[in-house]
């Protein structure tokens, strides 16, 4: 996408050797002017069947780095998962429910936090959930600029520390570097076609589609 020029990007991809999902915003500025932007991610916790039953359930842990996990208290099942939400090298701020991000009444077109400065990094338990991470970049004239976060699970609680500080430190460009080298050596039949077309879906997408939507997830 090329909007206000900057052409923006984002990629999203499930590492291979950890149950995280990294989504890699890329900002590229094509202004002869530095920028400085503020990136938002904002997520919605289910944790649960459906948003009506389970977001009075959900309690907050803060992190280092301004990571956030997320536990479904009144949970009968998955008892001890947890979600993780942040951003690799640190948020700078966040808030925890839909009307700091949208605003009230909320306005989906223009949410209210993108025209203030600041999130409030404080955990208001009475709001309807909504998770929302920022970070502040400067770009330099042609510059580009790529701001990771990430979703992570973990059954583990007592070892949550490391994990989060894991994944803050982590590296999602060699992290997708070997994603991509997992699939191209993964074991697979292989057709040759007269239809290019045919040779790709059965060779490259049905065997990703089947693995990753029937096995991984």
């Amino acid at each position: 996408t090329i909007q206000n020029e900057l052409r923006v990007r984002l990629r999203m991809h499930a590492s291979p050797s950890e149950p995280v999902k990294y989504l890699t915003l890329e900002i590229h500025n094509l202004a002869d002017s530095e920028r400085v932007l503020t990136a938002f991610f904002h997520f919605e916790a289910l944790l649960g069947s459906a948003p009506r039953e389970t977001r009075k359930q959900l309690s907050y842990e803060w992190f280092p780095g301004n990571v956030l996990s997320v536990h479904n208290t009144f949970r009968n099942s998955f008892t001890t998962s947890r979600a993780l939400f942040g951003i690799v090298g640190g948020a700078d701020a966040y808030a925890v429910t839909r009307a700091e991000f949208y605003g009230h009444p909320e306005n989906l077109r223009a949410p209210a936090a993108l025209s203030r400065k600041g999130l409030s990094s404080s955990i208001d338990r009475a709001g309807e959930p909504g998770i929302t991470l920022s970070r502040t970049v400067t770009i330099t004239p042609g510059g580009t600029v790529c701001v990771p976060a990430f979703i992570g699970e973990s059954d583990e609680y007592a070892g949550l520390a490391k994990i989060v500080k894991r994944l803050v430190t982590a590296d999602p460009e060699k992290d997708f570097r070997s994603l991509k080298t997992h699939w191209k050596q993964m074991p697979r039949p292989r057709v040759s076609t007269p239809d290019k077309s045919i040779d790709m879906l059965v060779n490259q997408w049905l065997p990703y589609q089947t693995l990753s939507s029937r096995f991984h997830a």
